[in-house]
């Protein structure tokens, strides 16, 4: 008797394997052009690149846990909004930062992105859910 691995685990594992190479293509395809056009460091898209991956990575297996299933059929829709949210904002935050570092632009950008996000995010989920306050 042959030991076979669970649906779940398996497509897991590929979606892993796909964000993976998905972020390995977009730091070849993005950073080569931010490299020539931009002169910007290959080290600095890598590290950029693989710090989205790691927070993509972690907030992931969030966003499995709130699906949809037989005893939840609706699923936990705030859970993956808020999800969202935060995954768009820390790569949002990153990329303005590296800009930052690259002297690109000025610390006050960030603090305005930051700032927006923080006010205009959570004023936006009711609307993401379509409830109303």
């Amino acid at each position: 008797m042959s030991h076979r691995p669970n649906s779940a685990t398996c497509l897991c594992m590929d979606n892993l394997f796909l964000l993976a190479v998905t972020w390995l293509m977009i730091f070849l395809i993005w950073g080569l052009l931010f490299h020539l056009w931009f002169k910007v460091p290959v080290a600095k898209i890598a590290s950029f690149a693989g710090i989205c991956c790691a927070v993509q990575l972690a907030v992931t297996p969030w966003l499995y846990s709130a699906r949809a299933t037989r005893q939840n059929p609706s699923g936990r829709i705030t859970q993956r909004v808020v999800a969202i949210v935060i995954l768009f904002s820390v790569t949002g935050l990153l990329f303005f930062y590296y800009l930052h570092r690259l002297n690109a632009i000025s610390v006050s950008v960030v603090v305005a992105f930051a700032l927006l996000t923080l006010i205009i995010a959570p004023r936006r989920l009711p609307n993401m859910l379509g409830t109303r306050r």
